[in-house]
């Protein structure tokens, strides 16, 4: 089996500035990002049994048909999303940022997904088959890509900027300001 790779956009966020790849190969540039956030041991994730993650979505199917920006949506939808590796998933949608109107409640299991809407019945239907490479894990995902490859080839590196990851506050007359 042949498969190519092609890597637009990898970036190195945790690779302090010192550390010089220009004269490596794309092999080995790819090689030391997964060694970086895997603590060299891309196994490591199979570690992880289960996550949590909140987040804040502004899309909506309305507002794609009718194109109306995406980036200055003012309706944001928000997610909880449970999971237990590898195959078992809820993740519920709300309406506000408190979390107590539910749109609609998603359950991905080994064979079947399960859409629930409020006030309707469920719908059942087959799960998706997914791919040899897929992971819900971006670095195990390239390094099965990596692992099956002939050649590779990187398109460009981006240089990114040092950034302080410490956190400040600014607080007013309206509350408090994290930045």
């Amino acid at each position: 089996m042949r498969c190519c790779v092609n890597i637009y956009c990898l970036a190195f966020v945790l690779i302090s500035a010192e550390t010089t790849l220009r004269a490596q190969s794309a092999r080995e540039i790819v090689k030391h990002y997964l060694d970086t956030v895997s603590n060299d041991n891309i196994h490591s994730w199979d570690n992880i049994k289960s996550t949590y993650t909140e987040s804040v979505s502004f899309y909506s199917q309305n507002n794609f048909d009718a194109q109306i920006s995406l980036i200055d949506a003012n309706k944001p939808t928000f997610d909880k999303t449970y999971k237990i590796y590898p195959d078992k998933t809820k993740r519920e949608l709300y309406e506000d940022s408190t979390c107590t109107i539910k749109l609609s409640t998603f359950y991905f299991l080994k064979d079947e997904i399960i859409v629930q809407f409020e006030n309707q019945p469920p719908l059942k239907k087959p799960s998706i088959k997914l791919d040899e490479f897929y992971s819900d894990f971006l670095p195990v995902q390239i390094s099965r890509l990596l692992d099956k490859s002939k050649t590779l080839k990187i398109l460009g590196i981006k240089d990114f900027p040092a950034v302080s990851l410490r956190r400040t506050t600014s607080c007013g007359a309206k509350g408090c300001l994290f930045g």
